[in-house]
């Protein structure tokens, strides 16, 4: 047979663990439930970078790649110039 004192001190001690638990889970759930979501860290530091970059300005030059216009050399048809030894 137990001890009363045996009983209660397992009794104590799973109430301890119970109580533990109990506000460690709490404390979690406030936790999660209080950080920033997802979307907007995200967002936050999209705007961040833009706007740390400068402005763009409306007249700037086109980028060699977007210019249709320009017109590449074709070399001539036929066996390829010599190169001089170089």
């Amino acid at each position: 047979m137990e001890s009363v004192t045996k009983r209660r001190r397992r009794t104590q001690l799973a109430i301890f663990l119970f109580l533990f638990l109990f506000f460690m889970s709490l404390h979690l759930s406030v936790a999660i439930n209080s950080a920033p979501n997802d979307n907007e860290v995200i967002n936050s530091h999209l705007m961040r970078k833009k706007l740390a970059r400068p402005p763009r300005t409306v007249n700037r030059p086109p980028s060699p790649k977007a210019n249709p216009n320009k017109k590449f050399e074709v070399p001539p048809p036929g066996p390829p110039p010599p190169d001089n030894g170089q």
